[in-house]
């Protein structure tokens, strides 16, 4: 694994974006009443998969918002989507661990795919809840810094599961001024 650089430039593009999942349910006139945004949380859990024969490298991102109502987790939103990438001579910029589950990837492409992964979820999830009550509060913003500094160096490459572990809690979600 090597980082780019000049003699071994960067070359990635996207290869695809897909929702895999996007279910949310509209908030009960009771939550709509009572509603406190700082009661509303998004965790996420990051997969990926790969594909070196192909240069392909795929960025699961398996979210959920769930809002605190009557001392209970009431699930707002689920979603998954996945963005792959083509990355010219992928061998060299990740390493993949003997028991094919794990690697270790240039820090530089990991925070670019990731970042992107995570533009791609928020845009997706505007989209698809336009009109609804959770439309209001976007997925936010996240410093790519901290969330990587979470992560471990060797990611296990798995479908995403239907339910996400609360892997990373994003700052708060807060409405958006019209």
């Amino acid at each position: 694994m090597t980082e780019p650089t000049e003699q071994n430039p960067l070359s990635i593009k996207i290869n695809d974006i897909r929702v895999l999942n996007l279910s949310y349910s509209d908030a009960s006139s009771e939550i709509r009443t009572s509603f406190n945004e700082d009661l509303l949380n998004f965790s996420f859990q990051i997969k990926f998969s790969w594909d070196l024969e192909k240069d392909l490298f795929n960025v699961f991102l398996d979210g959920i918002y769930t809002y605190k109502h009557n001392g209970e987790s009431v699930e707002m939103l689920s979603c998954v989507c996945v963005t792959s990438y083509k990355i010219k001579n992928l061998d060299r910029f990740l390493t993949v661990l003997p028991n094919n589950k794990e690697f270790n990837m240039s820090p530089t492409i990991m925070t670019l795919v990731v970042g992107s992964a995570l533009s791609h979820a928020r845009g997706a999830i505007s989209e698809k809840t336009q009109g609804t009550f959770i439309h209001d509060y976007y997925l936010p913003l996240i410093k790519l810094q901290d969330f990587m500094q979470t992560m471990v160096s060797r990611s296990e490459s798995t479908e995403p599961e239907k339910k996400p572990k609360k892997i990373f809690k994003a700052p708060p979600i807060k409405r958006r001024k019209n």
